[in-house]
């Protein structure tokens, strides 16, 4: 038998997963809140090196901190919380602030999981400010291509592109 066949009738064994190698290298901010004893989001317990990169502070000083800490908009975190326990997983779309007060878009997918017998909510934040402005420059390029459409338009209408007396004087660019 060759090699190659020998490989392919192997069974497939998973080797010992250094978990907090992937926790730190997965390429999106991670951290891990505890939940209080109202259902509510408590303090950060544990977070990967991306985070601490990201958002500009050790460690040490990441876990010092709450959920609420790193969101604009402190009253949504609540209701962000309640809706992620209810439904066990959530994907929003939130502001959160980094050390320096520099506000930042953010995608979080929000896991409400247990972990060693107690309730956690696990985030996953993807920063999104890139992928917001290639949808405001699309939305931009639509918006100048509709008014380049109506535009020709009026100017083939008939009569040598006029609309009457009145003209367009009610349209403006955008």
């Amino acid at each position: 038998m060759n090699a190659s066949a020998a490989f392919a009738s192997t069974p497939f064994q998973a080797p010992e997963v250094d978990y907090r190698f992937i926790f730190d290298n997965i390429g999106d901010a991670v951290y891990v809140s505890e939940v209080t004893e109202e259902g509510g989001v408590g303090r950060i317990i544990e977070v990967n090196e991306i985070a601490c990169h990201r958002y500009g502070y050790t460690k040490e000083e990441f876990l010092q901190l709450s959920v609420y800490d790193l969101n604009a908009d402190h009253d949504g975190v609540r209701h962000v919380a309640n809706k992620a326990r209810a439904e066990g997983k959530l994907t929003v779309e939130r502001t959160h602030i980094r050390r320096n007060g520099e506000r930042f878009p953010v995608e979080e997918k929000i896991h409400f999981v247990a972990s060693g017998g107690r309730p956690i909510y696990l985030s996953v934040c993807r920063e999104v400010t890139e992928r917001r402005g290639r949808e405001e420059a699309l939305r931009r390029a639509a918006q100048g291509l509709r008014w380049g459409r109506l535009k020709l338009l009026l100017e083939n209408t008939a009569g040598g592109g006029r609309l009457g007396r009145s003209g367009c004087s009610g349209l403006h660019a955008p």
